[in-house]
């Protein structure tokens, strides 16, 4: 996963209190789908200029079926003649690879400026959100950063899979998954760590060619720390500290240069 760890624990708490509190009351909990966007589009500015733009928002964990919906609100944007850009507003510690890629991609085929504005954005965050024509930390107390790859193993489940499940392959598929059923059998982790190693070297690779690294700080920004929006800008994670409207107006000096078609 491309997940902050102190970001997962405290989402993951969170919605087992919900549940516990669900079942105490004898109901089920509606949670709001993890990322789902919000659009909007209208002014900006304390006189309300003129501009129309789609305001999206990507919060919680970053999974792949929410991340759907995100990808539609960037197509419907994109494809929308009345709007000159888009402003992704994140709140997020990152969550699943497949998530972060399919909202990154989505970025990459913009037709319009996308300019986003980070309260928080680590891991996966970074990773959908680093080819933005601007990243806006929003305030100095916006965090970003933890660039790296991690994953978590249920310890318990090793001691119950076999009692309820039973694996059957096809004689020619002995490579398919491996390092689950090595895991399982003997608890040992090295060919996960091989597919991390190498999803992290792409991960550094691609934050490296996206954003304006301070080069004298590059590999340590790069191992996996969070900072506070000054030092994250020092770094070259994000390009400018300012409030939600300093991000539209940033948005409206991106979409004169780049006018609808």
């Amino acid at each position: 996963m491309l997940v902050d760890s102190e970001y997962l624990l405290e989402q993951l708490m969170r919605e087992a209190q919900a549940m516990e509190a669900a079942h105490a009351g004898g109901s089920t909990p509606t949670q709001p789908v993890s990322g789902t966007p919000v659009m909007a589009a209208g002014g900006y500015g304390s006189g309300r200029r003129e501009m129309g733009f789609a305001h999206i928002r990507l919060s919680g964990i970053m999974r792949s079926d929410s991340a759907g919906y995100v990808v539609d609100a960037f197509t419907e944007a994109f494809g929308d003649p009345s709007i000159s850009g888009v402003l992704l507003e994140v709140n997020t510690g990152g969550g699943e690879v497949t998530a972060a890629s399919m909202i990154r991609s989505a970025i990459q085929g913009r037709n319009k400026p996308v300019v986003t504005f980070a309260h928080l954005a680590a891991s996966g965050g970074m990773m959908a959100t680093m080819d933005s024509e601007e990243i806006v930390a929003a305030g100095r107390t916006a965090r970003v950063g933890s660039i790296g790859v991690m994953m978590t193993l249920p310890k318990w489940m090793r001691s119950v899979y076999g009692e309820y499940f039973t694996d059957v392959y096809a004689d020619t598929s002995e490579n398919k998954n491996q390092a689950f059923r090595e895991w399982l059998k003997t608890g040992e982790t090295e060919a996960f760590r091989e597919d991390l190693n190498a999803l992290d070297k792409i991960f550094m690779e691609e934050m490296a060619a996206a954003r304006p690294l301070n080069k004298e700080t590059a590999a340590d920004t790069l191992a996996g720390g969070v900072w506070l929006a000054e030092e994250a800008k020092a770094r070259g994670l994000v390009d400018s500290i300012g409030t939600l409207n300093y991000a539209l107006n940033r948005l409206a000096s991106y979409a004169a240069n780049n006018p609808p078609t």
